[in-house]
């Protein structure tokens, strides 16, 4: 006799709630619960929806993930991972560029966009902040992924994201997982040549962003490296 699965009614209500709710008012958990039943059948989707909001806090910044950082989430697995992928790939394109999700964010909570994306991670991350015209967000995006020590940047790959970002401003970061904040040469190097690549792109440059064990260094703040932002009040 075949065995009926244990949690198929609870699907079928979970469905019916989709349908019959305000979209608008249905918790981010249950979306995310929702969404998955289409790549883990047999499985307590809202476990895994669970975690994955208490780590990263927000529907919004589970998208914003990479398909190798969402393949690595436990639970999740390559299938979940793509279909979030896709996801996030066909939303942002059916947003025309005057109305994407553009939000207005303070300082700190740019910060905390960052620190989501280097939580917990063992390899440099290099990461960029989009902002358009109006000062909005318009994306907080990983761009690379390096080993502990060094992250190697494309920069076509760093100006593709701009660009399909909208991005009248940017913010660099990344993280040093296992030494202090303190910019390398190469640090610096990269910020100088992404300043002059920026400008003839009339895009500004606000600032770099290094997260280490020791907290969080803005180069834009710390006098000696102040020159590389002088064209910017």
């Amino acid at each position: 006799m075949k065995k009926e699965y244990p949690h198929a009614n609870h699907r079928q209500r979970v469905r019916k709630a989709f349908i019959d709710a305000d979209k608008a008012k249905i918790p981010d958990i249950n979306l995310l619960e929702f969404l998955l039943f289409y790549s883990i059948p047999r499985k307590d989707t809202k476990e895994i929806a669970a975690r994955l909001i208490e780590k990263y806090q927000t529907i919004d910044n589970v998208f914003s993930l990479s398909f190798e950082e969402l393949k690595q989430f436990d639970g999740l697995g390559e299938s979940s991972a793509l279909l979030i992928s896709m996801i996030n790939e066909i939303s942002r394109r059916a947003l025309k560029k005057e109305s994407r999700a553009s939000v207005k964010v303070d300082k700190e909570s740019i910060i905390n966009r960052f620190q989501i994306v280097f939580q917990g991670s063992e390899s440099e991350i290099f990461c960029i902040a989009c902002f358009d015209a109006f000062g909005l967000l318009t994306g907080v995006v990983p761009v690379a992924t390096g080993d502990e020590n060094s992250v190697e940047i494309r920069k076509r790959a760093v100006l593709e994201t701009a660009f399909d970002y909208s991005a009248d401003s940017i913010i660099l970061a990344h993280n040093h997982p296992h030494e202090v904040s303190a910019p390398s040469k190469a640090d610096i190097d990269l910020t100088k040549e992404l300043k002059s690549l920026f400008d003839q792109m009339d895009i500004r440059l606000i600032d770099h962003l290094i997260f280490g064990t020791d907290g969080m260094l803005s180069l834009r703040k710390t006098e000696k490296f102040r020159p590389v932002f002088e064209n910017y009040k």
